[in-house]
Parts: C-alpha cells; sequence; structure tokens
C-alpha cells in the first residue's frame, strides 16, 4: 500500500501508477458504487501539493535538528507553479484539508496527521525523523515518528491531542503501538492516508459487511422522500441513520423508501444488515466508529436492514 501511493507521489498519477493503485485497492465493483470518486485532475493536483508540503515539513526538520533558524517556505521557488495552479482551481481543498475540516482537527493535529502520512509516503521525510530521534538512517528505513517528537517539532502543540476523545484517537485517525501513547511509534490508518492521497478505497474492514450505494433514487413519492432527507438533517445534534425495519409491510417499500429519501438528500447509503453486527460490546464499538468515519468521509448515511 505504501509503496503503491509513493509510486503515485513520485510519477504524478502516470498510466503505471494510475494501474498499479486500481490493482493495490481492488475492492467488489458493488462496494466501490457510492464513494467520493473526485476528478483526475483534482487528484493529481493533490498528489503534488501533498509532495510540496512534505518536503516543507521534511526541510523543516532537518532545520530543527541543525539547529539551523527557521525558513520562510514562501518565498519563490518551484513551488510557485503548484501555488499558481491552486489559485486557478477554484475551490480546491486538499484531501489532508478536507480530513481535518472533516473531523474538527487543530493546526497541530493536522500536522502531525501530515507527518504520519509522510513517513509512509516519502522515504526522505523518514530518515528525517529518525535523525530526529537521534539515529542514523540504515538503507530506505524509516522509524515513525512518536507523539513527544511531534510534540519538539510542530508547531502549536497542545498535549489534549493525545487524549483518546480527541479526534486523532476517537475516529482512530492514528493508531498508538504499546502502552505508551506518549512515546509509542505513531501509524496513520490505511484508510486515512488513502483519503489523504486521495485514493478512493472503503476501509477494508468493512468490505463483505457494508456495502455503498450510490443515490440513485427510489420509487418512493416526493413527499416521503423529502420528509425522509428532512429528518436525517435534523439540527438535534445526532448523526443522521436509517433503521429498516422489515417485521411487517412491504420490505421492497421500505427499501425504496430509504433510497428515495437519500436521493432526495443527495447522500449516499452505507447499507448493512443488522444480523451481521457484532454481539461484543467492544466490537461493536469499534464498527460504529468506523462506520461513522466512513460516512464522514464519503458524505454518506449508513443504514441498517433488521433481519426478516
Amino acid at each position: 500500500m505504501s509503496a503503491v501511493l509513493r509510486n503515485l507521489l513520485d510519477h504524478r498519477m502516470t498510466g503505471a501508477a494510475a494501474a498499479a493503485g486500481s490493482a493495490a485497492a481492488a475492492e467488489p465493483l458493488e462496494a466501490m458504487a457510492g464513494l467520493d470518486q473526485r476528478p483526475p485532475a483534482w487528484t493529481e493536483l493533490n498528489l503534488r501539493w501533498l509532495k510540496r508540503e512534505l518536503a516543507r515539513l521534511r526541510a523543516r526538520i532537518d532545520r530543527q535538528v541543525l539547529g539551523e533558524p527557521p525558513k520562510d517556505d514562501t518565498e519563490p521557488g518551484p513551488d510557485g507553479e503548484i501555488a499558481r495552479e491552486i489559485e486557478q482551481s477554484a475551490g480546491f481543498v486538499s484531501g489532508l484539508d478536507r480530513c481535518a475540516a472533516l473531523f474538527g482537527l487543530s493546526e497541530f493535529e493536522r500536522e502531525l496527521l501530515l507527518l504520519t502520512a509522510g513517513v509512509e509516503l516519502d522515504a526522505e521525510l523518514g530518515r528525517s525523523v529518525l535523525r530526529a530521534q537521534g539515529g542514523e538512517p540504515v538503507g530506505a528505513r524509516a522509524v515513525q515518528p512518536t507523539f513527544s517528537l511531534a510534540f519538539c517539532l510542530l508547531e502549536r502543540p497542545h498535549w489534549d491531542a493525545l487524549s483518546p476523545d480527541a479526534p486523532l484517537r476517537r475516529f482512530r485517525l492514528l493508531d498508538v503501538e504499546g502502552r505508551s501513547p506518549a512515546h509509542g511509534p505513531l501509524y496513520i490508518d490505511e484508510r486515512v492516508l488513502h483519503f489523504v492521497a486521495g485514493v478512493a478505497a472503503l476501509d477494508s474492514r468493512l468490505v463483505g459487511l457494508v456495502r455503498v450505494e450510490a443515490c440513485a433514487g427510489g420509487a418512493a413519492s416526493a413527499t416521503r422522500a423529502q420528509d425522509i432527507a428532512r429528518a436525517l438533517t435534523a439540527s438535534d445534534g445526532r448523526a443522521p441513520l436509517v433503521l429498516l425495519g422489515q417485521h411487517h409491510g412491504d420490505v421492497e417499500a421500505l427499501h425504496d423508501a430509504a433510497r428515495a429519501g437519500l436521493a432526495a438528500l443527495g447522500a449516499p447509503g452505507l447499507w448493512l444488515l443488522a444480523r451481521d453486527l457484532p454481539t461484543g460490546l467492544a466490537d461493536l464499538v469499534e464498527l460504529a466508529v468506523r462506520i461513522d468515519r466512513e460516512a464522514a468521509m464519503i458524505g454518506g448515511v449508513p443504514v441498517i436492514v433488521s433481519a426478516a
């Protein structure tokens, strides 16, 4: 996975890299139907933007390790072309910034996410992290950053970003290895890495359990569809969710009503069967977090269908 995404960054979505990415992220077509497919022009610009940001971060870390003063990252140079393209591309928002907005990340949390993505995508950044931790690079080996290192290297750090209730850990954007959250290696979640890089891919842990269905509409009346759409956008603090009971009535009519409501809302559905839900509380909570995260990333709504 990391090699594929690194290839995308190096070759900027050439035909060979795109084919490799498609092969690596091969999911059942029916499960991929409603995913957030971005235009190729956005994908390429996002990858170039990401490569630039990783180069800036790497240079900043290297200067800190050498004890050199900070440098103005906005000074003229090869980055000017990308900056001009971004200005000309109305409304461009990078995958990283979309993720930060979706999950309410602070500036420090956003940059920490960039750092953990960077060591997966950029071998040179991995070696910079290793040097910052007092080691010497061996070949292309990279060392995962830790929270304590990030606290020293990144701007505007705050310790509560490490809390299990803060976005990075609550939404499983990052994983901490070991018993020490401050000193354990940090890993970006694979699905989040794909999202930041602009690669459409369903969370592998949801494949076979969740079917993403594009908002194609249903046979329900327009009035019912609008009622469902309004209910799903109610501003009462609850996350949108559709529950379809199948104990009575026309099952297909219920499905059509749900599809019509999602179409009126303009949102894909994440369909799953209640009988497939885990029985253990911890497993159920973990699944709920991942479904909520997936729904946020694709702008979708979970639809739970109870067994007949």
